[in-house]
């Protein structure tokens, strides 16, 4: 804060002075800091819409149709709009995905094997009510006390497995956790109308198992992988590739379950009978198994995160 005494007015009338407190105006304070980038509005509004269209058009297809007009106009829009955003990151001086972030082999892996995962196990969650509820004949209260095992034991595989992925590295546990999800699903596709209380747990502990195994250290190699300055952004697509998957994984669940002549998986009631909803349920608990298997591959061939040099200390 600056003391300044005014003196006369230039008129020259003559006055007492005065005593003012306001503080000084730093001409340097207003200007933008060195280094700072404009926000790349352009490239996050066209990201935004090309993503919505897109998924509007997966999540209601299989309402609208695959090839009805609604269908195919919003895929052509999402295209579209994917199109220019590519064109406004590649003239952006401030991309909103830098180039440095993307040539990150164990970012990239990262990211597709979380989308892989999310979207296996969300087409499990999303049909195992109605196999529960339906051909099963549960209670709502017992078949959500079934579907608290896969959820509880991957609470509990979480924080282990992150602690085991700082001693060991990150692929070992999320591999093995890939692994173990493929199996457990394809452990759910074998189960027939009448299952022992065990098997069906041991299947969904299973699924539990290795979605806690993966998450944490896929988590930790995607973060680990991304320069400092990019933490941020690399959260935000880690979010944004569990959204999409979980998604992805429901539209897609849908549409295979009705594919394979199962109907609408809402429709399928106690006591109807397991053949159709059974073989396509089984169909997409495989197809959801293959998914886990892809994503192990991606796991097993994505690289390490490269390692920042330290910071060179004071000279001697």
């Amino acid at each position: 804060m600056t003391v300044a005494v005014a003196g006369p007015p230039p008129d020259g009338r003559g006055g007492e002075g005065s005593l003012s407190t306001a503080p000084a105006r730093d001409p340097a304070a207003a200007a933008p800091a060195p280094g700072a980038r404009p926000f790349p509005w352009a490239s996050a509004l066209l990201f935004g819409a090309a993503l919505s269209a897109l998924l509007v058009a997966l999540t209601r297809g299989q309402r609208w149709g695959v090839l009805s007009p609604a269908t195919v106009g919003l895929l052509a829009v999402g295209a579209v709009l994917a199109a220019a955003f590519v064109r406004a990151e590649r003239r952006s001086p401030a991309p909103l995905l830098s180039a440095a972030l993307l040539a990150q082999p164990a970012l990239v892996t990262g990211l597709a094997a979380a989308f892989l995962q999310y979207a296996a196990a969300y087409m499990m969650l999303f049909l195992l009510p109605f196999y529960l509820q339906g051909p099963l004949a549960m209670t709502a209260a017992d078949a959500g006390l079934v579907m608290t095992v896969q959820p509880a034991v991957m609470a509990a595989t979480t924080a282990a497995s992150g602690w085991l992925s700082d001693r060991i590295g990150a692929r070992a546990p999320a591999l093995a956790g890939m692994t173990a999800l493929a199996v457990g699903l394809a452990r759910l596709a074998t189960l027939g109308p009448d299952p022992g209380r065990a098997s069906l747990l041991a299947a969904l502990a299973l699924v539990g198992l290795g979605s806690g195994l993966f998450t944490a250290p896929n988590s930790s190699r995607i973060l680990g992988a991304a320069p400092r300055d990019q933490q941020g952004t690399a959260a935000g697509l880690l979010a944004e590739a569990r959204n999409v998957g979980m998604l992805c994984g429901v539209a897609a669940a849908g549409a295979i379950f009705a594919a394979l002549g199962g109907g609408r998986p809402g429709e399928a009631a106690a006591g109807d009978g397991f053949s159709a909803f059974g073989a396509a349920f089984r169909g997409t608990m495989l197809a959801a198994s293959a998914l886990a298997v892809l994503g192990a591959g991606v796991t097993a061939a994505g690289s390490p995160p490269r390692r920042r040099a330290a910071p060179a200390g004071p000279p001697r």
